[in-house]
């Protein structure tokens, strides 16, 4: 079942940041929705994945623009999204390590494409447990309560806005903070080139949710930025996959370790035949982050360059 496609919402330049912050929330509510007849019935992981896209793009958003609310007239709303990326992400996870595990099978011979059985029977069963848990929540009081609640906000002009007095020469309009607001975030990005030589894995964790932020800045006021956008998105993704699969392996490597000391032969659980194969599984991961980590500078430069900056600078003063 595919989800139906909504219109999203246009942002302007001339408006107040709060009410084209709400668009974007709007936006990314009505994607949550459409997909959540889908993350329920679990046939295409995709619903899933694209539910808690809109959650967390919600969660982005609130970060970086909830100043131009109301103090506390977002804070419940808030816990109620981390909660619900909570119970997506659960299910979400288990499917990552399920289709990363499947790539590395496929690249075996046939005779060896059972090597991973036991792991993998075991996340199917914790993917189950999650979504079964994740339906309970979607059909829970408080989920709905949310889905009511958040959708009068956002659907409520002028609803928790910051009251900014008629011909007070204050900063609050798209044109007003945009630029400014975005060229900052890329700066952030761009102090992390002193740390990147010999990064530990927290460090480019970190650097990947700064460069997160970029790109969501970057998408949800796309349409009032210049036609450089798109492309500045598509390298900011980039680094940010990049940045992803180094964390994904490092997750891989502890679930995958933890799996075997709580499963070992001295457990009564795992052979020495599956032992062997998850080890393999493991190095494997770890080689690849090892070469993902020695490429980084690569993908690094994409987005740390004069024609990336200008480019960035083009399209804010469009603004």
């Amino acid at each position: 079942m595919m989800p139906e496609t909504i219109e999203p919402l246009a942002l302007e330049a001339g408006e107040p940041m709060a009410e084209a912050v709400r668009k974007v929330l709007r936006n990314q509510y009505d994607v949550m929705l459409a997909n959540e007849d889908g993350s329920r019935l679990g046939d295409d992981i995709e619903h899933v994945h694209d539910m808690r896209v809109a959650v967390r793009r919600m969660r982005v958003a609130f970060r970086l623009f909830g100043g131009y609310f109301q103090r506390g007239s977002l804070k419940r709303f808030q816990k109620d999204l981390r909660e619900t990326g909570r119970a997506l992400g659960a299910v979400r996870d288990q499917d990552v390590f399920n289709r990363e595990a499947m790539r590395y099978l496929r690249r075996l011979p046939k005779r060896r494409r059972h090597d991973l059985d036991l792991l993998l029977n075991n996340w199917r069963e914790q993917r189950e447990s999650a979504r079964l848990a994740l339906i309970a929540y979607l059909d829970g009081p408080r989920y709905r309560s949310f889905v009511q609640e958040f959708g009068d906000f956002v659907c409520t002009p002028g609803a928790g806005a910051e009251v900014v007095p008629f011909g007070e020469p204050r900063r609050y309009l798209v044109r007003d903070v945009l630029s400014s607001t975005v060229w900052q975030l890329y700066e952030t990005v761009r102090a992390y080139e002193r740390a990147l030589d010999g990064a530990a894995l927290t460090t480019l964790h970190a650097l990947r949710i700064e460069t997160k932020y970029v790109r969501y800045a970057l998408e949800f006021f796309e349409g009032v930025l210049g036609p450089d956008t798109p492309w500045m998105i598509r390298e900011v993704i980039a680094l940010q996959d990049h940045l992803g699969d180094i964390q994904d392996a490092e997750v891989a490597r502890a679930i995958l370790q933890d799996f075997m000391a709580q499963n070992g032969p001295d457990q009564g659980g795992l052979s020495e035949a599956d032992l062997t194969h998850i080890t393999a599984y493991l190095n494997y991961r770890l080689d690849l982050q090892h070469n993902l980590i020695a490429t980084l500078p690569e993908a690094w430069a994409r987005v740390d360059c004069a024609r990336f900056r200008r480019r960035l600078a083009s399209s804010l003063l469009v603004v």
